[in-house]
C-alpha cells in the first residue's frame, strides 16, 4: 500500500469543510491494482446553533487492473422547494455504481488531480457519469449501519464489531494517544539524564523525518505539483 496526503480545509459562514487529498494505492499479492481516495467532511456550528459532522461529496475507487470503477456519493440529504421548503434523502446515506469503463483507466497528472486532487470534481447525479461502458451493480448503506453491494450486505454495525484504538493512559489518569509527543524516545531517555541515548534516538528521528520529506518532494515532482 502506498500514496500520500494533503489536508484541505475550507471556512465557512457556520461550517468547516476539510478532508484528505490524494490517491491511495493497495497492490494485492496476484498483481490486482487498486487506487481511491477520500471523501470531504463538513463540520457544521462553528459560529452558532449545534454541532454536526457528516460526509459530504463522492469518493472514487478505481480498479486499474480490470479496467472497472466504482462511484460512492456519500450524502443524499437534498432541500426542495422555495416557498414551502421540505427536503429528500438523508445525510449519513450512500449510493453508489459499480462499473466498467469504455476509456482506459490512467495515472497521468490530470486523472489524479480530477479524481483525488484538492479541487477534485465531486459526483451528484449517476447521469452525469462519463466513459460508462456497462454498469455492473449498485452500491447502497448507510455510514451509521450498513453496507450492500449488488444486494449483499458486506458490512452491518449489528454484527461487525469497529476495531477500536485501545486508549493510553498517563501518571495523571489522562487519555492521550500513542503518538503524542510526550512519547518521543529521546525526550524520554533526556528525562533520565541519557544524554547519549537520547541523543541517539534524536538522530533516528531527524532521519526518518528526511526521508519522509524526500518523498513527498518527489511525489511533488512526479505529480506536478508545485512545492509549497
Amino acid at each position: 500500500m502506498y500514496g500520500y496526503y494533503e489536508i484541505t480545509g475550507k471556512m465557512g459562514p457556520n461550517n468547516l469543510v476539510s478532508g484528505l487529498r490524494g490517491p491511495n494505492n493497495i497492490v494485492f499479492k496476484d498483481g490486482q491494482h487498486i487506487r481511491f481516495g477520500f471523501p470531504s467532511y463538513k463540520l457544521g456550528g462553528t459560529v452558532m446553533g449545534e454541532r454536526s459532522i457528516e460526509i459530504i461529496g463522492s469518493s472514487t475507487f478505481e480498479d486499474l487492473t480490470n479496467n472497472r470503477k466504482a462511484v460512492v456519493i456519500n450524502n443524499t440529504y437534498k432541500k426542495t422547494g422555495w416557498i414551502r421548503s421540505g427536503s429528500t434523502g438523508s445525510k449519513d446515506k450512500m449510493i453508489g455504481q459499480i462499473f466498467d469503463c469504455s476509456k482506459p483507466l490512467t495515472g497521468d497528472a490530470e486523472s489524479i488531480k480530477k479524481n483525488y486532487g484538492k479541487d477534485m470534481e465531486s459526483v451528484d447525479d449517476f447521469k452525469k457519469l462519463k466513459h460508462v461502458k456497462q454498469k455492473i451493480c449498485d452500491i447502497d448503506g448507510s455510514w451509521l449501519n450498513s453496507l450492500q453491494i449488488d444486494g449483499k450486505t458486506y458490512w452491518d454495525i449489528e454484527f461487525d464489531v469497529p476495531t477500536r484504538q485501545l486508549p493510553h493512559y498517563n501518571s495523571k489518569q489522562e487519555m492521550v494517544l500513542p503518538s503524542d509527543w510526550r512519547y518521543r524516545e529521546d525526550l524520554i531517555w533526556l528525562k533520565y539524564n541519557y544524554m547519549l541515548i537520547a541523543h541517539q534516538w534524536k538522530q533516528r528521528l531527524e532521519v526518518q523525518q528526511r526521508f519522509d520529506r524526500a518523498n513527498r518532494q518527489a511525489g511533488d515532482k512526479r505529480n506536478g505539483r508545485k512545492k509549497h
